[in-house]
């Protein structure tokens, strides 16, 4: 994934849940700033709580609070009864 991430202009990261990309919003924000490439990131989190947001990269680094959504969990989610 890293390598098509660097060979490829513009990606739009797609995970399912905060926790599926990391639950360490300092990794995150070390991971955009190494992986200029990636001009979004989209959470899916239809399955629990019916909403997607998206996040620009540029608002990521330059608003600390935005980080703070992946500070998540510690805990893995239950996905099916």
């Amino acid at each position: 994934m890293l390598q098509y991430i660097n060979i490829n202009k513009k990606i739009c990261l797609v995970v399912l849940d905060y926790a599926g990309l990391t639950t360490d919003p300092n990794d995150l924000k070390k991971f955009l700033e190494t992986n200029k490439n990636i001009e979004k990131i989209i959470v899916d989190n239809l399955p629990q709580s019916n909403k997607v947001e998206i996040f620009e990269r540029k608002e990521i680094l330059n608003n600390p609070s935005r980080l703070e959504a992946f500070k998540c969990r510690s805990n893995t989610c239950r996905r099916s009864k």
